[in-house]
């Protein structure tokens, strides 16, 4: 363009000094042709500039698109070593919060790079037509597919990450609760041995009772056994890392256990104790029942004894005799009867645990105690008189 204002400068500096040479019939044509070029060449002027803005419109648009592949790229690479690196939390939830919330962070920069993702593809697809070349839409259709392969890659991180937290928090849920429920059965126990028991319907419906909580206790040894299984899953995965979790795992797991065998054999003993104070409650009412039904042959062969004729010596020997006799079974029944009120009171003793001497309850004897040993003082006073 230089070179062609040069060469019109020229030449219409020779068109100057020639037009007035020439015959006028030429002048005209001279006019006219200075004045096509001169057209000519300020319209090749507008298209050479129109054309120049327009290469670098487009390379500038290369070169964006260059700089924007190329930080897309170096974005990817950077996340893909963070994503890549296998997460050692060492146990620790606060480390397993934060590689959440890192993991949850770049996701949520992965969906938002997605528009940009976007508009690399559609000026790549634009460039390469273009250029009648695919290398630069190929070279961004495989940054499309990382970006998929790191899409999917943190989403299995953090859900990974989340199934940890899952894992960590359902064992020392479980631990908790499993403390809970020992130290709540603990109150049940203590206040199953500080009852204070002194018949057999009572000893009948607390063993009811009690056969319910032993059994409840005896059936928790499933949830310690799963209890310990997720223990021992925290060990196997942490215990590489940190080789310290093991022995804090197992002395929580040995001290829920022990907490609970002590309670099962405190339980066991409670059982047992009711068990023996139903049976002597149970001799005791037997004993009772017996020495009424002696005392009904007793009383029997008394009223015969009274009303048998004395008309000699030797009759009234024998009545004598018989009175002496049947004296003697009277006190031997009373002694059975004492023996049975001691067992009775070895019973109530043997299960009642109140919490202090003001808590337990006036004694009462039982009506049909009374009613026996009411009957043998009578007959044993009639037998005397």
């Amino acid at each position: 363009m230089t070179e062609g204002q040069h060469l019109l400068s020229t030449l219409q500096n020779a068109f100057a000094k020639a037009i007035n040479m020439v015959l006028p019939e030429q002048q005209d044509q001279l006019r006219s042709d200075m004045a096509n070029l001169r057209s000519n060449w300020e319209q090749l002027s507008i298209d050479l500039n129109t054309v120049q803005a327009k290469v670098k419109s487009v390379l500038s648009r290369w070169e964006d698109h260059a700089e924007a592949h190329n930080k897309f790229a170096k974005w990817l690479e950077g996340n893909e070593g963070i994503i890549k690196g296998f997460p050692d939390t060492k146990g620790e939830f606060g480390e397993m919060k934060t590689m959440l919330e890192r993991y949850k962070h770049i996701q949520e920069e992965v969906c938002d790079k997605k528009s940009d993702l976007d508009h690399l593809m559609t000026e790549a697809t634009e460039l390469s037509a273009w250029a009648k070349n695919n290398t630069t839409l190929n070279e961004t259709k495989y940054l499309l597919d990382r970006w998929k392969a790191l899409a999917e890659l943190v989403g299995e991180k953090k859900k990974f990450m989340e199934n940890e937290m899952q894992e960590y928090n359902s064992y020392h849920a479980a631990l908790q609760e499993t403390e809970k429920w020992l130290l709540q059965i603990s109150f049940q126990l203590m206040a199953h041995n500080s009852l204070y028991i002194t018949n057999k319907e009572q000893t009948i419906e607390q063993i009811k009772q009690h056969e319910a909580l032993l059994t409840e206790i005896q059936k928790y040894q499933e949830v310690l056994d799963e209890l310990k299984l997720k223990g021992h899953g925290q060990i196997d995965r942490y215990v590489g890392a940190n080789p310290t979790i093991r022995s804090t795992i197992e002395t929580q797991l040995q001290n829920v256990q022990d907490s609970y065998n002590s309670l099962l054999n405190t339980a066991l003993q409670i059982k047992n104790r009711l068990t023996e104070s139903l049976t002597k409650f149970q001799e005791y009412e037997n004993t009772l029942e017996s020495i009424m039904k002696n005392l009904d042959m007793y009383e029997t062969e008394m009223t015969q004894g009274l009303e048998a004729p004395l008309n000699n010596l030797i009759s009234a020997e024998q009545s004598l005799e018989s009175a002496r006799t049947l004296h003697n079974k009277l006190q031997a029944e009373k002694a059975r009867l004492a023996l049975a009120v001691e067992a009775c009171e070895a019973a109530a003793a043997c299960v009642s645990r109140p919490g202090s001497p003001l808590d337990a309850p006036p004694i009462q004897v039982p009506a049909r105690e009374v009613e026996v040993r009411t009957r043998l003082d009578d007959l044993i006073d009639q037998v005397c008189t």
